[in-house]
């Protein structure tokens, strides 16, 4: 990590590496009990839909490599850590939509509702705690 980035966006930096990392773990294990996305649809295959939908508990592809390539940007400091930060907010938006979509999904013989609420609630938690780490780091390069 380069050392001269402020705390703020170290804090970011931590967080989004660890949710990466989470949501690696999240995805394999979707995929390995079968709990597809049921947001925008009835999902049967979690593997089959893991990149373009995500599943009940792991984000889509896209997202992800918003995230991934924000938290880039924002490492690297200057004038493109503030477009890695809007960049983390647009995913933050994205985590939140799917996180009420999962949490108000029905559950299905694939997905239980309570792995669809559980999900909602800990994606509705990530989206706010990203969007509070952003603000944070936008406060502190004003």
């Amino acid at each position: 990590m380069n050392g001269d980035v402020p705390t703020a966006q170290r804090n970011l930096l931590a967080f989004g590496v660890v949710l990466l990392l989470l949501n690696l773990v999240a995805a394999a294990i979707a995929v390995a009990v079968n709990w597809p996305s049921q947001f925008g649809g009835v999902g049967t295959d979690a593997g089959d839909e893991l990149v373009t939908r995500g599943t009940a508990i792991s984000a889509p592809l896209l997202p992800i490599a918003i995230l991934a390539v924000s938290l880039l940007l924002v490492w690297r400091g200057g004038r493109m850590a503030v477009v890695g930060l809007v960049g983390v907010c647009a995913t933050a938006a994205l985590f939140l939509v799917g996180g009420i979509g999962e949490l108000v999904a029905e559950g299905t013989t694939d997905t239980p509702k309570g792995v669809l609420v559980v999900s909602g609630i800990v994606w509705i938690a990530i989206a706010v705690t990203l969007l509070a780490l952003a603000a944070r780091a936008f406060r502190q390069r004003a």
